[in-house]
């Protein structure tokens, strides 16, 4: 009698406990980039360890990128899925975007293309990052995004140091979380050339490891395009015997000659063995920067050089299917505007005098000037200046693609450091471009 007394009691308990609704809490959600709109009503009864499957009517097969993501497993009907997934080319955002709806027992994403869908993914990802940190259930909410800019690249700079090469593909899924999608890699002696194999150092990868990785890459929609040195910067190259006779200058392994030919053979050789590396790349960067030529003494202007140089390597990045990018500063260098675009004292008015007096040094080699080339502004402590926005205008009020570049930090990252997280004005002023051209990897900007 006692013993049924008990289970009587028992089968109440249990009953009445099965009717009591689970407590939901609350989180604190932050996207990166931050959606254009990211609107929260409510908290839904889902929580981390409930997204466990995954349905697509078009059985799209995506990269498995993060931790909870990459364990969702295909099931055969909607009803049976925490995660529906699916491309609609009619959605109102632009290319990239993606809109998703969490409902109180799932998650619906759709994207404008794959690439919005796999950026879908990445948000729901961080969510599900913070939903298990704060042990919270995921909200009840709506987003929809897309990227103000269509070309967001990072300076990945590898000439002084590789690391591990399982460390390039783990920053391939990093990158892809914060919806990053191309790299500007300058590799210089990194690349096992084929054409000119003194150049790559020992510890160099070859074409085939580059491309494997860039193959990687693409697959995250991240597109890889080199940064081969080409005027200056050429100690990589010249330091060695059998290249010493292309000096500019013989007692130094800075510059090329722009003058020799057999500068552009070496040149290009490096070139076609880069593009091959990368072959999902639309740019080839020539680098340029920070150099003056004489011709070995040729009597001609170093503008007048580096536009002849320019325009060759131009001709050649276009004659390979490539869009070359050109660091811009010594054309304006030796036009005598370069000193404003760092100079942040200077009044408009000093700007505009300078500009006023020095403008038509530009502006006579206009014609030389190659149109298929983007000119890259790069300004890594002061891009706010009025110098630095006005020589951007000049390329653009005289139809010429400009692109920014920044730099999240100013400094090494092993050096003590007080100035980072730099403003950005740096786009494509000729596309209608989330975040610029940043200048080293491990380095934070502001996406909009």
């Amino acid at each position: 009698m006692k013993r049924s007394v008990w289970l009587f009691v028992l089968t109440i308990v249990f009953a009445l406990g099965s009717c009591t609704t689970k407590e939901k809490i609350k989180g604190d959600y932050k996207l990166l980039p931050l959606p254009l709109e990211f609107e929260i009503t409510g908290i839904s009864s889902l929580i981390a360890n409930d997204i466990k499957s995954v349905f697509s009517a078009d059985k799209i097969d995506l990269p498995k990128l993060g931790e909870f993501t990459a364990k969702l497993s295909q099931v055969d009907a909607e009803a049976n899925a925490q995660v529906v997934l699916g491309i609609d080319a009619n959605l109102d955002v632009k290319a990239e975007g993606y809109a998703m709806e969490i409902s109180d027992s799932q998650v619906k994403i759709k994207g404008k293309d794959k690439a919005g869908l796999l950026y879908g993914l990445m948000s729901l990802e961080q969510m599900l990052e913070d939903a298990t940190e704060q042990k919270a259930n995921l909200p009840l909410c709506s987003i929809k995004d897309f990227p103000a800019l269509a070309y967001r690249a990072i300076h990945v700079d590898v000439k002084h140091h590789l690391e591990k090469t399982e460390y390039y593909y783990k920053l391939m899924d990093k990158l892809a979380r914060y919806k990053i999608n191309a790299i500007i890699l300058e590799a210089e002696d990194k690349i096992k050339y084929e054409k000119q194999p003194l150049v790559g150092s020992a510890d160099a990868l070859s074409i085939a490891e580059w491309k494997k990785l860039s193959d990687y890459a693409m697959e995250r929609n991240i597109e890889i395009s080199p940064l081969i040195q080409g005027l200056g910067h050429a100690s990589f190259i010249l330091k060695h015997e059998e290249y010493k006779e292309l000096r500019d200058d013989p007692k130094s392994d800075w510059a090329f000659n722009p003058l020799d030919p057999k500068t552009y053979d070496v040149q290009f050789d490096l070139y076609l063995d880069a593009i091959k590396a990368t072959p999902h790349g639309k740019y080839l960067h020539v680098g340029g920067d920070e150099v003056h030529t004489t011709g070995r003494k040729s009597g001609k202007s170093s503008l007048e050089l580096q536009l002849d140089w320019l325009a060759k390597v131009s001709k050649f990045a276009e004659e390979n299917n490539r869009i070359p990018i050109f660091w811009d500063d010594m054309p304006l260098k030796h036009a005598g505007v370069y000193r404003p675009m760092f100079n942040t004292k200077m009044t408009d008015a000093q700007v505009d005098s300078i500009w006023a007096k020095n403008e038509h040094k530009l502006t006579e080699f206009l014609d030389v000037f190659p149109k298929n080339c983007i000119y890259m502004r790069w300004n890594y402590s002061s891009p706010e200046a009025k110098g630095n926005s006005k020589a951007m205008q000049w390329f653009t009020d005289h139809n010429l693609q400009v692109m920014g570049a920044t730099a999240g930090q100013t400094r090494w990252t092993l050096m003590p450091q007080n100035q980072s997280n730099m403003n950005n004005n740096g786009v494509n002023r000729n596309v209608d471009h989330w975040c610029p051209i940043v200048k080293y990897i491990s380095h934070h900007t502001r996406y909009r």
